[in-house]
């Protein structure tokens, strides 16, 4: 039986609870006493709690910390004359950095410093850290050929002298030239109108002296407002260049980053494009304008009116009176010189046949298709020109020979690998058709001119072996029948004396022989239907042979007649842009002189036209007109290449193209 113990808690007592009814407790041994925490206690408990686990999550991270590192390296280790390449100095695992000193190389112009800091937090089994990163950037723009060596550079971090690798640099090309257009090109610190309170200026920077008639030149514009003041571009306003006698692809996205520069700190947006000049000679590239609207800082002359009344005589005091600074908006233009660039002709000498306006850099490589086809089975032949230049001047490449081939038009697609599309790759594919027994693929030839050695280079595809299967149409054999010997003639015996001068018997055979074996059983018989039969083979094999080849030439022709179709609605259609009008014009004339003489039609140019038919000297005019013309448009870009082409030059063109076809 449990007993009962009744016991009165002073507490509950003096609120008026009746006493608790509990059981006998349990004995000392097994009781469990309560911790009694005061207020104060639980206070200062907490922030300890918090503190120490802190200490376990990050103390990882202060005893893993790293030494700072430092890193210097080139964008490019060779590099053009006049190329701009970027010097880059990377520090890791340090906060308090200061900036390098400028580097100073004869024959190479470094721009000033621009920096970015970024941050990285990691875990690795539970060890948190954060490193501190720290890039320094530095242009330059090489002002004569030659190696040039970087020697190392001190870097403070952290109170700590880290010093860079030495590094080497090579560069090519040809000498610089001089003049204002030269210096212009080559400092990237020149700017004009740099007034010691100028709020923002523009800069072109163009990696070359001199370029050659429709080469790709990339340009920099680079735009640079004063970190300190509050600065905000209009919308939709974008840069504007001034040009004569040069194309420009579209200005990229800008991207923005913060300088320094003699002392001050800049935020610089570059936009990137490229120019290709249509004539030749001294061009200037520029000038350059960028609107803006600044925050600016102005002081005023307050002068307060009299309300009247006694206090007149303390407002109108010269303390409540005078200047005062005050900050407005104002539409403020950033401006920068243009730049000279001199235009050169391609060379004549040794200019390949193949040849079609590439310049730049490139590399080709081939596959085909099945490799494995009978006779008149078409092969698909995949072509990839890539490298750096003028993609749009890239045409696909020829065939060197052309002897049991047939070829139709090239589909071309463009892939760029930058923003400004002077660097990517072009991948034509073109319809193949072995008119003959093949073992390997034609040879493809494809040529462009390289500014870096001035010279006109070509590049062939190899030979890969395929399987062209199918019998070649027979030979005609002309074979005469074998002569035959006269058989000698016996002399007659007694019995033919008596028949010669008797009735012919029946049963007597004369002179064809005394047989009863049939004809068609002989041997002679079947000797002499060699001589037929050889004939009608060699007819039949001619015919079939004709037979293809006309289905072949009749396909080719037919869809050249379909192209040319489709050409002459562009060129009738009201509103087409002058660089349409004149494309199709251009093409139209290829294909109908594809259709006359087989040839592959983008690789016929003007003199292949007027050479293919008897044409008056108008009209070899007309043709000539046509084909400068397209290539003038290819260049002219803006508002020449975008307007109407007007109807009395449309009637002049459709006239010289009605009297090529006719002729």
């Amino acid at each position: 039986m449990n007993k009962i113990t009744m016991y009165s808690d002073p507490h509950h007592s003096r609120s008026g609870v009746p006493p608790l009814i509990q059981p006998t407790p349990p004995p000392a041994a097994l009781q469990f006493q309560r911790l009694k925490v005061r207020p104060l206690q639980r206070l200062f408990a907490l922030p300890s709690l918090l503190c120490l686990l802190t200490l376990f999550t990050f103390f990882p991270a202060f005893v893993n910390a790293a030494e700072p590192q430092v890193e210097a390296t080139l964008s490019s280790d060779t590099v053009e004359l006049g190329e701009q390449l970027e010097l880059q100095i990377k520090i890791t695992g340090a906060r308090d950095i200061k900036p390098p000193e400028r580097v100073s190389i004869e024959g190479l112009s470094i721009g000033g410093v621009s920096f970015t800091k970024s941050s990285e937090r990691s875990n690795i089994n539970g060890s948190y850290s954060t490193t501190e990163t720290t890039l320094f950037s530095f242009q330059i723009v090489p002002q004569k050929t030659g190696r040039f060596p970087i020697p190392p550079i001190v870097v403070e971090a952290d109170g700590k002298k880290l010093t860079t690798r030495p590094l080497k640099l090579t560069v090519t090309g040809g000498a610089a030239g001089s003049g204002s257009g030269g210096s212009a090109n080559a400092n990237p610190d020149a700017r004009q109108d740099d007034s010691p309170g100028e709020i923002g200026f523009a800069e072109l920077v163009v990696p070359k002296l001199h370029a050659y008639l429709g080469e790709a030149v990339p340009v920099e514009l680079r735009i640079y407002f004063n970190a300190g003041v509050n600065v905000q571009i209009p919308q939709g306003a974008m840069p504007q260049i001034t040009l004569d006698g040069f194309t420009m692809q579209k200005l990229t996205d800008p991207q923005q980053k913060k300088i320094t520069r003699d002392g001050k700190d800049y935020n610089c947006l570059t936009f990137k494009t490229v120019v290709t000049p249509a004539k030749i000679g001294k061009l200037a590239i520029g000038p350059v304008e960028m609107p803006y609207v600044a925050l600016v800082s102005v002081r005023r002359n307050i002068q307060r009116p009299r309300l009247g009344g006694p206090f007149d005589s303390m407002f109108n005091d010269p303390f409540f009176n005078g200047m005062v600074n005050m900050s407005e908006p104002r539409n403020l233009t950033a401006r920068g010189s243009a730049v000279d660039l001199e235009v050169r002709p391609l060379p004549l000498a040794g200019k390949p046949k193949s040849f079609d306006g590439a310049i730049g850099q490139f590399d080709m490589d081939t596959t085909a298709k099945p490799l494995k086809v009978n006779v008149g089975d078409p092969i698909t032949l995949t072509i990839h020109i890539s490298g750096r230049g003028n993609f749009d001047r890239v045409n696909a490449p020829v065939i060197a020979d052309e002897s049991g081939w047939r070829t139709y038009p090239p589909s071309a697609k463009f892939s760029a690998e930058d923003k400004s599309g002077i660097n990517g790759s072009k991948t034509f594919e073109m319809a193949l058709i072995p008119e003959e027994r093949k073992n390997a693929l034609p040879v493809m030839e494809f040529s462009y001119f390289d500014p870096l050695t001035e010279k006109y280079k070509t590049l062939t595809s190899n030979p890969d072996a395929i399987a062209v299967e199918g019998q070649n149409p027979p030979p005609v054999v002309a074979q005469s029948a074998p002569a035959r010997q006269p058989a000698a003639t016996p002399a007659p015996t007694p019995l033919q004396k008596r028949k010669a001068d008797d009735i012919l018997y029946l049963a007597d055979t004369g002179a064809w022989g005394e047989t009863f074996e049939p004809v068609y059983m002989q041997r002679n018989f079947w000797l002499a239907q060699i001589v037929p039969a050889a004939a009608l083979l060699a007819f039949a094999g001619v015919q079939i042979r004709r037979v293809r080849k006309n289905n072949v030439e009749a396909a080719r022709v037919a869809a050249l007649e379909k192209e040319k179709e489709d050409y002459l609605k562009t060129l009738n259609r009201i509103g087409v842009k002058q660089s349409d009008f004149f494309d199709a014009a251009v093409r139209y004339l290829q294909a109908e002189t594809a259709r006359t003489s087989g040839r592959n039609p983008a690789s016929i140019g003007a003199d292949d036209a007027i050479a293919s038919r008897p044409l008056e000297p108008d009209v070899i005019a007309g043709v000539q007109t046509i084909f400068a013309a397209c290539g003038g448009q290819r260049y002219a870009g803006g508002s020449a290449s975008a307007g109407a082409i007007p109807d009395g030059k449309r009637e002049k063109v459709l006239a010289t193209i009605r009297s090529f076809t006719h002729a």
